[in-house]
Order: structure tokens, then C-alpha cells, then sequence
């Protein structure tokens, strides 16, 4: 009877041990991105597909942008790896950024604010070039109307 008493303990810690890794294994850390995406001349709110990939090019996730507020959300990233993002519309140019996820054991949401250019005839798009040479008082081609702007 004694015997019996300890192995039935025995069988039920063991059903518990494993139904507890057995959980382990689907409940694990997530991480989720979040952000707006605006268009960088009007810095009004933009529809855009915003798409990250893993190491091995698989996508992980996607998001359509909202056009009233810009406000995208992908969830499901792990912690301690590197994604790479795709931000595409046919009115915007491509970009792509890698985005390093850090190791944690809790939730975490990563906020990444969006700036694309975008593709219309005739749009001026302001860069942030230095308008003069490195190390010299020379002004570089082109950085007139950067100077005039000021």
C-alpha cells in the first residue's frame, strides 16, 4: 500500500513536471512593434504595408498602416534577434531597416516612428545634407537653396 502511495506521487509529479515544460514550449516571450508612419515633406499620416522578415527571409509579420492616424502594430517577434523591416506603398519610396529586439523575459513593446519620402511629380523633399565641404569654408554644389532656405 506504502508502495503504491509513492509511485501514484511519483506518476503525478512526473504529469505535472512535463505538462509544465510542455507549456513552457508555446508560452514564450513576445515582443510587439508598434509606431506611426508619416509622409516626411506634408508630415500628415500615410497607408503603408509595413513588413518585417528573419534571418533566413521569412516574413514574421505584416501591418497595414492607418490612414487617419498612421498607427501600425506587429506582434509576435522574439527576443534577441535582428528583423529586418520593409516599409512599401505605390506613394512612397521603399525603405528597409534592421531592427534589433533585446533579450527579456517580460512583454515589450518597441515604439519606431516611420518618415517615408513620397514619389509625386515635383515634390521637394528637404535634406539634412552639411552644405559645406568637411574641414573647409567651400560651399558644396547644390547647397544654394539648403543656404537660401535659412
Amino acid at each position: 500500500m506504502k508502495h503504491t502511495r509513492i509511485l501514484m506521487i511519483a506518476a503525478l509529479a512526473f504529469v505535472l513536471i512535463s505538462a509544465e515544460m510542455s507549456a513552457q514550449k508555446f508560452i514564450n516571450t513576445v515582443v510587439t512593434l508598434t509606431g506611426t508612419v508619416v509622409d516626411h515633406v506634408t508630415r500628415k499620416p500615410m497607408a503603408v504595408d509595413v513588413q518585417i522578415f528573419d534571418k533566413n527571409q521569412k516574413r514574421i509579420g505584416k501591418s497595414l498602416s492607418n490612414a487617419k492616424d498612421g498607427y501600425y502594430l506587429i506582434t509576435g517577434l522574439k527576443p534577441g534577434n535582428t528583423y529586418k523591416v520593409t516599409v512599401s506603398s505605390n506613394n512612397c519610396l521603399k525603405q528597409e531597416f534592421n531592427l534589433t529586439v533585446p533579450n527579456t523575459d517580460k512583454y515589450l513593446e518597441l515604439s519606431k516612428d516611420i518618415l517615408v519620402i513620397p514619389t509625386s511629380d515635383g515634390i521637394k523633399v528637404p535634406l539634412s545634407v552639411a552644405a559645406f565641404e568637411p574641414n573647409k569654408a567651400k560651399v558644396k554644389f547644390g547647397a544654394e537653396e539648403l543656404l537660401d532656405s535659412y
